[in-house]
């Protein structure tokens, strides 16, 4: 949930505004001002509750101006949502120039004010995570969470790291398996909680194996369901303690996970050389489009190659997005790692691979690609190049 305040002279706007801050449930206002504070009064509110939102009544156009410079001034990071009549709409851009994130206007509605609140916070806090790094597969089975586990380690280990793993697929996350590791608070727990998060809590939600810590899903547990608001607060306290976060991503990108790929430094598609797993891969790229992430950001991972498989300049090629990695396939080591709870070790084929990419993630440059014979362009495209 987050913090806000309220400056509103109609007492009929204020009410509607904090009864949708309530059916939201994103939004808690610790301060109700029924009319227009004085710098001094506002400072004093804006360091006792430290906000992410105040909401400001643009029934005065020039104190509303006057105010939103104070919190400006006082706090470049707290965005400010102006609302009034429906002429709000037809000046947006007057209203911007002015210092509002968000505008809106009467008779405010329950997706407009999500909306408002989304694109407010984003406008003024829209950077890009440098130490975040998603993974999504795509298609169940593409070897997505054991890429994850097998790059911590090496992060961990080899690269000499703190990583943290994020594991965000709620409904069929494995890593309390693989890992061994179910006496311990879950994802949605951390997540339901998140914005409350300190030091002494962060412990007992993590656990740590192989060197890294991580933050598991529990398939049993169905609600409650997060918001990106959940994910918001928890990498936001998680940045400044790890060199690298992780996250394990179901499929489909929703409106909570929505939160990760828009700040993470890139995210990976990690698919096989099948057709039906790289047909889907262009559908993860499309979907990460349509989320507003930035596809300058989106890369590929080849997992379970061999060297009679397209080769990864032609599913480069095919998918139009970089291949960031090319993972061997190795059943066998695998299977035995999995078997062992630990991830593949670091001298076999496999585990080289895994080193190679968590040393390229930590700063170095990647391998140069593998050719091969066929066209991906092609196969997928019906292209005859």
């Amino acid at each position: 949930m987050l913090t806000a305040i309220l400056i509103s002279t109609d007492p009929a706007l204020g009410s509607v505004l904090e009864e949708l801050a309530v059916l939201t449930g994103q939004v808690s206002f610790r301060q109700h001002f029924e009319k227009f504070p004085s710098r001094y009064e506002l400072a004093r509110v804006l360091n006792s509750y430290q906000p992410e939102l105040v909401f400001v009544d643009l029934g005065r156009w020039e104190a509303a101006i006057e105010l939103t410079g104070w919190v400006r001034q006082h706090d470049t990071k707290i965005a400010v949502v102006g609302f009034g009549d429906r002429l709000a709409r037809q000046f947006g851009a007057q209203y911007a120039d002015a210092g509002l994130a968000a505008v809106l206007a009467v008779p405010f509605e329950y997706q407009e004010f999500l909306q408002a609140v989304d694109d407010a916070i984003h406008k003024v806090r829209a950077k890009v995570q440098p130490n975040l790094l998603a993974f999504l597969p795509s298609k169940a089975g593409s070897g997505c969470t054991t890429t994850v586990l097998n790059v911590a380690a090496r992060l961990a280990g080899e690269v000499g790291q703190r990583v943290l793993v994020l594991e965000a697929d709620l409904h069929s996350g494995i890593l309390p398996d693989l890992l061994h590791a179910r006496d311990t608070c879950f994802m949605r727990d951390a997540l339901e909680h998140a914005a409350q998060i300190d030091s002494p809590s962060w412990r007992r939600y993590t656990v740590s194996r192989e060197g890294f810590d991580a933050i598991l899903a529990d398939r049993a547990k169905k609600a409650p369901l997060p918001t990106w608001i959940d994910y918001y607060h928890l990498l936001g306290f998680a940045a400044s303690r790890y060199d690298t976060i992780l996250v394990d991503l179901p499929e489909v990108v929703n409106d909570a996970t929505v939160e990760i790929v828009r700040r993470a430094r890139q995210v990976f598609v990690v698919c096989t050389p099948e057709i039906p797993s790289l047909a889907l891969a262009r559908q993860r790229l499309a979907e990460l489009a349509l989320r507003g992430a930035a596809l300058s950001r989106a890369a590929i991972v080849v997992n379970r190659w061999h060297a009679s498989d397209l080769s990864p300049v032609e599913v480069s090629e095919g998918l139009g997005r970089p291949v960031a990695a090319v993972i061997h396939n190795d059943y066998r080591t695998i299977q035995r790692a999995i078997l062992e709870s630990r991830p593949v070790h670091s001298d076999t084929r496999l585990g080289r691979a895994y080193l190679d990419f968590a040393r390229q993630l930590a700063g170095e440059a990647p391998a140069a690609p593998e050719t091969g014979k066929f066209s991906l362009r092609r196969l997928l495209l019906g292209s005859t190049a």
